[in-house]
């Protein structure tokens, strides 16, 4: 008689084992409070699932001991039987691995491997593949042949809405698993041209890193402990307390969700896709420029002093305390066609960028990608030559629309 084996993580549950005529290996899963169960048998995938959305600490799952598999291969040699094992990809797990060793351990010959490159149901398909063979009259040599020459035509794609599983596991590494979203950072040095230029360099690059590598899942808690490691990391480097600083604005979109941090006064806008006119400010303002504006409207401060003032910040990342932070509690929901904008100071000219023929270089630039509209803000802002011009820095993502011609 042929036995067809295989491990737990085909998703053969025992119910169809029993059908099939197949035995499954379990694989050892540790739960958050370190409990040990069988995969697939003490836990079924679906409340697995449920479990691991409910964790802090993701479960983890390690290859089955060898014993089983030896124990198992004995017994079939016992019996007369052959086997044919299918197991997952062995670049996913020491499961095959464990398996061969069992077979030498053993010191059996009645055992074919067969590595399915594959995992779920991929390595489940070739599993049921085996069990049609060997109720077609197939020899083992037969079915293990057959079997590496399907596996060569089975592809498993995957599509997932969320990494964190994967990081959390292991599977992905921190800083790959940002790339689910697209975080873009805006930081505009001061204290002179070299130190502001050290300063947002430190700031942006140590931001950058601790949030790639943080393992908490809140956004706004993400975005809040990479702010404070970047503020530490300035004051790592002064001579002098504060004798250095920078704006900073960090943006995260995923899954068309927006997520933002600042301190200072770079921008952050959203240029609407449903009103190509409508421009709106996302996040507060650190300088005195509305307090500013607002003095001089009511005629409490000279116009003189007003424009004085709209330059001095109430908050910056300096390494010291910062005494204004705004951050999005709650995700911005976007829309097909917006483009989000953070910029530095330097780019507060919209209301000469929307008119046109401005405005009609701008829509179309943004209707053909984000570098696009980039690279046409900095042209018409060079091109509108404005004698106090700051410097300019602008980081734009624009959110596809659907296509509409059938492509």
């Amino acid at each position: 008689m042929i036995r067809i084996l295989t491990d737990s993580a085909s998703d053969i549950l025992p119910a169809e084992a029993a059908q099939l005529g197949v035995d499954v290996i379990p694989l050892n899963v540790t739960l958050e409070d370190g409990t040990v169960i069988r995969d697939g048998v003490d836990l079924t995938p679906s409340e697995y699932y449920e479990h691991m959305a409910g964790c802090k600490k993701l479960p983890t799952t390690s290859q089955p001991s060898p014993e089983l598999f030896e124990k198992f291969y004995a017994e079939a040699a016992a019996a007369g039987d052959e086997v044919v094992g299918i197991f997952l990809s062995h670049e996913l797990s020491g499961t095959y691995q464990c398996a061969k060793l069992a077979a030498d351990l053993a010191n059996v010959d009645n055992v074919l491997f067969v590595d399915s490159t594959n995992v779920c149901l991929g390595e489940g398909l070739l599993v049921r593949l085996a069990a049609h063979l060997r109720d077609e009259g197939k020899s083992a040599v037969q079915i293990a042949a057959t079997l590496e020459h399907a596996k060569e035509h089975l592809h498993l794609v995957a599509a997932i809405d969320d990494l964190k599983y994967l990081r959390k596991g292991g599977r992905l590494p921190a800083a790959v698993a940002v790339a689910g979203g697209m975080l873009g950072i805006v930081c505009d040095g001061m204290g002179g041209h070299l130190r502001g230029d050290c300063a947002s360099c430190v700031v942006a690059q140590e931001f950058a890193a601790v949030f790639a590598e943080s393992g908490v899942e809140d956004i706004p808690e993400r975005l809040t402990e990479a702010l404070h490691a970047a503020n530490r990391a300035l004051a790592a480097i002064q001579k002098e307390p504060e004798e250095s600083g920078t704006t900073l604005l960090a943006v995260f979109i995923r899954d068309r969700s927006l997520w933002w941090i600042s301190v200072g006064d770079s921008p952050l806008y959203l240029w609407s896709g449903a009103d190509s006119f409508r421009m709106d400010r996302l996040n507060e303002d650190h300088s005195m420029r509305p307090i500013a504006d607002c003095l001089y409207r009511k005629g409490e401060m000279s116009l003189q002093g007003a424009l004085r003032q709209r330059c001095v910040l109430r908050s910056a990342v300096m390494g010291g305390p910062m005494e204004l932070v705004d951050i999005s509690a709650m995700p911005l929901l976007l829309h097909p066609g917006d483009a989000v904008l953070a910029c530095s100071d330097g780019l507060q000219v919209w209301s000469e960028l929307l008119r046109e023929p401005s405005f009609l270089a701008l829509q179309k630039a943004r209707d053909c990608s984000s570098r696009e509209l980039v690279g046409t803000i900095m042209e018409q802002v060079k091109d509108m030559l404005e004698p106090q011009q700051d410097n300019a820095s602008v980081w734009a993502a624009v959110m596809r629309k659907p296509c509409t011609d059938g492509k």
